[in-house]
């Protein structure tokens, strides 16, 4: 978002440092290309001279990295990126998303995007169009991967504040009245949306942290392969975050690992190895997933597939459910 808006404060000025902040951009966090995209996009059409800066400018900062996680991971570290991130599109789930969350950025972004022809000769309102078309673009195409969520709309709103701060506040024509209440509804239509949720989670974040807590001071030792004791005890769970911040360390990322077993690209049985292990004595759900019946599967949202989830019932049995989740122990 710095780089948008030096691009666009500064048309023409500092094109090589704005491609490497675009670079590094998406080296932090691959899936927001789309503002790089349009400010490419921008430069293939109108400047070729800018765009050869600005992929000078990308191009350093790129080598640079690419070649210290390569170096790192043995030469896997792409192998890894796709493995994490590249889960399959799902039109249903896009369908979804599109349905559920475009109410809630079509006004703005439309009215951003009305701002900007207010001004279609100036340079800096120019490329932040581009930019914000670009951030569109790539999250509705995007709302189709499988671990999609609403967080992916925080890359064209950004870039909305930042083109319209370029072109300016402006009203479109008709009844000014009528502008004004839709301005109204919409804010009070997102608002509620927001605070409810903000308010949900704060009112649940103590009691799930107080369990969370309870867990981690409980866990003992357990016994290992050779039967021996002395090993931690670890708490298995259906999330990363859950696990690491029970044991401290992470045994694998479920969401993927699933999605990977379906597409045949890793073997389920060593996936399963993980929660079969002595050391793991108990499991923490984050929702009712165990307790469903097998048959009913969700592909996008299921963070255990049913074949895996009827190897975890035969070595897990439910203990209780508090603070929203579920905890089960060894049979």
């Amino acid at each position: 978002m710095t780089a948008l808006a030096v691009a666009a404060a500064r048309p023409g000025r500092w094109v090589t440092a704005v491609g490497s902040l675009l670079a590094l951009a998406a080296w932090t966090k691959p899936n927001v290309v789309g503002i790089a995209f349009g400010v490419f996009a921008y430069a293939a059409l109108r400047d070729r001279k800018a765009l050869a800066q600005l992929i000078i400018g990308a191009f350093v900062p790129s080598v640079v990295i690419g070649a210290i996680l390569y170096r790192a991971s043995d030469g896997l570290f792409i192998e890894h990126l796709l493995k994490a991130t590249g889960q399959p599109p799902d039109f249903a789930l896009w369908r979804s998303q599109v349905g559920a969350r475009l109410p809630f950025f079509l006004l703005p972004l439309g009215y951003a995007i009305f701002c900007a022809h207010r001004e279609p000769h100036r340079r800096d309102v120019a490329i932040a169009r581009f930019a914000l078309i670009g951030a569109i673009a790539w999250t509705v195409l995007s709302l189709a991967k499988i671990g999609s969520a609403s967080n992916y709309w925080l890359e064209p709103s950004l870039a909305a504040f930042v083109l319209v701060s370029r072109a300016g506040v402006a009203w479109p024509k008709g009844p000014q009245a009528a502008w004004a209440g839709l301005a109204l509804v919409q804010t009070l239509y997102t608002g509620v949306a927001t605070l409810r949720s903000a308010w949900e989670a704060q009112r649940d974040l103590p009691a799930k942290r107080a369990y969370l807590s309870e867990l981690k001071a409980s866990r003992g030792s357990a016994s290992g392969s050779n039967g021996s004791g002395g090993h931690e005890e670890v708490i298995a769970t259906d999330e990363a975050g859950l696990t690491f911040e029970l044991n401290g360390r992470i045994l694998d990322t479920p969401f993927q690992f699933t999605h990977l077993t379906r597409a045949g690209r890793f073997p389920e049985e060593l996936f399963l190895s993980d929660y079969q292990h002595p050391e793991v004595t108990r499991l923490l759900m984050s929702d009712d997933l165990l307790e469903r019946p097998l048959t009913i599967e969700s592909v996008p949202h299921d963070r255990f597939s049913p074949s895996m989830r009827r190897a975890l019932l035969q070595r897990f049995h439910f203990v209780e459910k508090r603070a929203g989740y579920f905890l089960y122990g060894v049979q």
